[in-house]
């Protein structure tokens, strides 16, 4: 069997092989809420990032990207008075917690990536986080995880979107993210179990 081609053209929209993409099947959901997606400096051309996807299918939402500890993300968000930011951690509130329409900033990049842009950047650090409803688990992951409760950043926003909007609302990008999945892991030879 031949080595994978680096070279293999690639969308500019979804990062996939051409003869692989995603981008029928982008959807555009309506929320009550915002969503605010701040990519880490690294996670940007990755082919594997899976956060540019929530911000191209949930309608009205923001991508920025965090670059520096001092500086705030880029373009910098506008984040109103509710807005949680999902991190799951102790004391964190739960889905149903939240009030309608809040704003909600989803970190993209590792967990340890993830726990420092929150720690250390002076828009995140302060808003109170939010975290996955009970039973979430890991279900598609193109990456080794570094933590038990590590997910791609596209999984955890499937399972909060369901939280907050109902599971019809979420099935759209869920079914985007199970396509991802499969089709990348057949790109590598990998057929999914």
């Amino acid at each position: 069997m031949g080595r994978r081609s680096k070279r293999a053209t690639r969308c500019v929209h979804c990062r996939m092989h051409t003869a692989r993409c995603v981008c029928d099947l982008i959807p555009s959901i309506e929320t009550r809420g915002r969503w605010v997606v701040v990519q880490h400096r690294s996670e940007e051309h990755k082919t594997t990032n899976t956060g540019h996807l929530i911000a191209r299918s949930l309608a009205g939402s923001h991508l920025c990207t965090w670059r520096s500890r001092t500086e705030p993300p880029d373009p910098v968000p506008e984040l109103g008075p509710e807005a949680w930011v999902l991190f799951p951690s102790e004391g964190c509130a739960q889905p149903e917690d939240l009030p309608p329409g809040a704003t909600i900033v989803v970190p993209d990049g590792t967990w340890t990536q993830a726990r420092k842009m929150i720690r250390t950047n002076a828009l995140l650090a302060d808003l109170p986080r939010v975290g996955l409803p009970e039973g979430a688990h890991a279900r598609w992951s193109l990456r080794e995880e570094t933590s038990a409760d590590g997910m791609s950043t596209l999984d955890a926003a499937c399972w909060l979107l369901a939280a907050l909007e109902g599971p019809e609302v979420a099935a759209p990008l869920e079914q985007l993210a199970e396509a991802m999945f499969t089709r990348t892991l057949a790109s590598r030879g990998i057929r999914p179990a």
